[in-house]
């Protein structure tokens, strides 16, 4: 897989609050498996076809890895046919449309459903019967009756299971939701989902043959979390997953300061969780506690959904998730176990390409005893910015500085190595000439990873955001600098997924685009364009990936003065909202007009709903630009109003299809408003940004 750089993701992407959940409203009643268990029946009933898994010789649970002990596992050595130790295990069973995240299955504690295979395995199976696939579906889930498994103050805990998902692909695995995870033992005492926390370590869905890892916690709509999306990785990728057992695991580690969870896959750390992504209290209350541990099949739901749904006529009944082994280790404060070593100094830091604007380091890699997380970046003796590669580009330099750089490497315990060897670099001149004119501006993008990936990231000035695309091509960012300017140089900070082909564009109106730069052969880091174009939008228009992944910027800078004309402006920005409803208070219409394509307005659950804003005065309108979230409007009209009372239609339309709807308008008054008469699904209307311009 790609070891893509550690960035703090929210679970969901477009439509995200239904993509990357596992959430439960609360404690589920578990029932508890009879003495007397029958066999298992391997004949199913699907008009789709069948799973015929093969038999795989168990692995050995592991030795505790260097400074931990082995609290506890479990490698499945019943008998075949056979259930689990309700000693050890219980069910969890009922309609899935009880957890709250719209799966269809019905869970059982049958062992046509959950069974140890007698070759060292426990399967979880989910059997169709029927000629309906979006009903008749049963499978598995089960938790463990203790819930003590946590890091204490000072230790570290670490949760490993040995999984092969679902032998299944986006062919015939549409609907199919694996997932190894954990809920918060306060759950159990009465305290509320998320606030009590969950930590999903695996969950793939759609056999798209990934992994997701999230931390759910706060409230549970919205909040310091981002609920119920949660804050995650974002989907990474894991090749093989559906044909061969692979490791997934995670850490709590509250012996280093701030205290951290750390999701990893094979072996390789994927994804990290400061704790300083939430407030203090948030992060306590959902994760500085015990845990139990949960394996489930789900199918159907909000996840899968968001991925093109299922199940379908196409998914196969029979599909199961094999685990062969689970165990918990633990590291104790003071236990002997600490680790006090630093990692060797890095050594070989080059710089090269120093442009204007940038320069490019690199370094040979630091050993450690345990394992090095990660390799801090100084300038002119100031930590500016933490990698886990031995690479990084500086860049927002000033032209004509000069600046020294080193490095040190940190690990998992903080402890932290010397200084690298410096090095001396001296931006050129260049001929940008304005500034930094994106800086701030309103961005808009043709796809979003998820929501804490949005364009906003790349016109916010800090290296340590980023806009990232959805995985396919073309993908565009686009930024309303607010009046025509002449443009002279733009700057592009790639992160790890670039653009081998892309276009800078330039547009009076967001709509016509002039190429004035196109390459076929992009490498990467920092591209430094001495440029000549006119316009009031520009956008970077990619054509072709470099990776399997999007296209992902760190910063897009622009360098420009203004030209004579100027064209309309954003009036509505920072403007007075209403709604006709809020689907909660964290989701008014005041975050439709705040510049954030991070933050949204989300309406009640019903038809009609409208929102409005106040320009303050009377405007002549030109042009209204609907940034929609997943629940958007099929048939929607905009209206202006002198007074508020009553409006007159400027424009209409019933086959809404969501994504940015950037309309050229005529109309005039005091009053804009988006009225919403159809509603695209079963959620209300929910708009990143509403955004009014004219003059």
């Amino acid at each position: 897989m790609s070891n893509k750089p550690e960035d703090t993701d929210v679970g969901g992407g477009r439509g995200g609050r239904r993509r990357g959940q596992r959430a439960r409203a609360g404690a589920v009643a578990a029932v508890l498996l009879a003495a007397t268990v029958t066999g298992i029946s391997l004949t199913t009933e699907a008009s789709a076809g069948t799973v015929s898994p093969a038999a795989i010789s168990p692995a050995a649970i592991p030795a505790a890895p260097a400074g931990f002990t082995t609290t506890w596992s479990d490698d499945f050595s019943g008998a075949a046919g056979t259930g689990l130790n309700t000693g050890t295990w219980k069910y969890d069973t009922g309609p899935g449309s009880s957890f709250g995240t719209g799966e269809i299955e019905t869970m059982t504690n049958s062992t046509s459903n959950v069974f140890q295979d007698g070759n060292g395995h426990l399967v979880l199976r989910a059997l169709h019967s029927g000629t309906n696939p979006g009903s008749g579906w049963t499978s598995g889930r089960v938790e463990t009756q203790a819930a003590t498994f946590g890091a204490p103050a000072g230790g570290v805990v670490r949760m490993e299971s040995l999984i092969q998902q679902p032998n299944v692909t986006t062919a015939n695995g549409a609907g199919y939701w694996p997932a190894f995870w954990m809920l918060g033992a306060p759950l159990r005492s009465g305290v509320g989902w998320p606030t009590s926390g969950e930590i999903d370590i695996l969950e793939d869905i759609n056999g798209r043959s990934s992994v997701f890892g999230t931390l759910h916690c706060g409230t549970p709509s919205g909040g310091p979390c981002h609920e119920s999306t949660g804050i995650g990785s974002g989907e990474r990728a894991c090749g093989g997953c559906q044909t061969a057992y692979h490791d997934y695991a995670v850490e709590i580690d509250r012996s280093v300061s701030p205290e951290q969870i750390r999701w990893y896959l094979d072996g390789n750390n994927y994804f990290t969780l400061n704790a300083t992504v939430v407030d203090a209290t948030t992060w306590a209350n959902a994760v500085d506690h015990p845990f139990f541990i949960i394996y489930d099949l789900a199918m159907g739901g909000g996840f899968p959904a968001a991925f093109g749904g299922g199940p379908n006529a196409s998914t196969v009944s029979g599909g199961q998730m094999n685990i062969d082994w689970v165990a918990v280790y633990n590291k104790g404060p003071g236990s002997g176990g600490g680790d006090t070593t630093a990692p060797s100094t890095p050594t070989g830091l080059t710089a090269s390409g120093t442009t204007s604007t940038s320069t490019n380091l690199s370094w040979n890699a630091s050993t450690d005893n345990v394992g090095v997380t990660g390799y801090d970046v100084l300038r002119n003796g100031t930590s500016v910015a933490t990698v886990t590669g031995t690479t990084y580009t500086a860049s927002g330099l000033t032209p004509s500085t000069a600046y020294s750089f080193a490095v040190r490497a940190r690990d998992a315990a903080n402890n932290v190595s010397g200084n690298s060897n410096t090095v001396n670099v001296t931006t050129s001149a260049g001929g940008g000439g304005g500034g930094n004119i994106a800086q701030g501006k309103p961005a808009t993008s043709s796809s979003n990873e998820n929501a804490t990936l949005g364009p906003a990231n790349a016109v916010d000035g800090s290296l340590t955001t980023r806009w990232s695309s959805g995985f396919s091509d073309p993908q565009w960012i686009r930024i309303d600098l607010g009046q025509t300017y002449d443009i002279s140089h733009v700057t592009l900070n790639w992160e790890a997924a670039y653009g081998r082909a892309y276009q800078i564009q330039t547009s009076p109106d967001g709509n016509t685009w002039t190429n004035i730069f196109s390459t076929t052969t992009g490498d990467g880091g920092t591209d430094d364009l001495a440029i000549t174009g006119t316009g009031r939008y520009i956008r970077m228009n990619g054509t072709q990936r470099a990776t399997a992944y999007g296209y992902s910027l760190f910063e897009f800078s622009v360098n420009g003065t203004p030209a004579s004309g100027g064209g309309s402006t954003l009036l509505s920005q920072g403007h007075p909202a209403t709604s006709s409803s809020n689907e909660n208070a964290t989701l008014g219409p005041a975050n439709a007009v705040d510049g954030n394509t991070g933050t949204r307005w989300s309406s009640g659950f019903s038809d009609p709903q409208w929102i409005q804003v106040d320009l303050g005065a009377s405007h002549s309108i030109s042009r209204v630009v609907l940034n929609w979230e997943a629940a958007f409007g099929r048939a929607y009209q905009l209206q202006t109003s002198a007074d508020g009372t009553t409006w007159t239609n400027i424009f209409s339309t019933t086959t809404g299809d969501g994504g940015i709807d950037d309309l050229t308008v005529t109309g005039t008054g005091r009053y804009v408003r988006m009225n919403g008469t159809q509603r695209s699904g079963p959620y209300g209307y929910s708009l990143w940004e509403f955004q009014v311009y004219g003059s």
